[in-house]
């Protein structure tokens, strides 16, 4: 096993001994067990190092930053809902050119309120969107301005992950 594979299992153990709030032999040999069997079956399943052009060091800070913009989102529906709402069905573009960063992106606007993945095909996505009553109709904005509204941070703070990778 790999020092990066060790380090992460003794991680997963010790996660899994604050989870069962507990330090004995049996919990942290346990511990060990699982974190050891998750790093061997996600290494047989998600082989990661056959991804390429993606900066994993870039993407540590994705899942905290996608958390914020998640709470914002929900913020910012809920205002929407309260004054009234209308949905629209969109197609935008996007500049990513990694399939895995993609589908990563496709995912992250499906997991903030207001907006859900309907259909991706290559750099095309097809977005449910939720946009408050009495704002400009799709058909007055560009396509440039609804991908920014919809996914601009996010596909931001992703396409910097595929760039640092080049």
């Amino acid at each position: 096993m790999k020092k990066s594979k060790v380090v992460i299992a003794l991680f997963l153990a010790l996660a899994w001994m604050i989870m069962m709030e507990s330090f004995s032999l049996l919990i942290i040999s346990s511990g060990i067990l699982v974190g050891a069997g998750c790093v061997f079956i996600s290494g047989y399943f998600l082989p990661i190092n056959k991804i390429e052009g993606v900066n994993f060091g870039k993407l540590v800070t994705y899942p905290f930053f996608l958390l914020g913009q998640i709470f914002s989102s929900a913020v910012y529906v809920s205002r929407i809902i309260i004054k009234g709402a209308k949905i629209d069905i969109v197609k935008v573009d996007t500049n990513i050119k990694n399939d895995t960063i993609r589908i990563m992106l496709a995912d992250s606007v499906t997991l903030t309120p207001g907006s859900v993945m309907l259909d991706i095909d290559e750099e095309k996505m097809t977005i449910l969107w939720l946009r408050q009553r009495g704002s400009p109709e799709v058909e007055e904005l560009n396509k440039e301005e609804m991908s920014e509204k919809i996914m601009g941070k996010l596909q931001r703070k992703l396409i910097q992950a595929e760039e640092d990778a080049k």
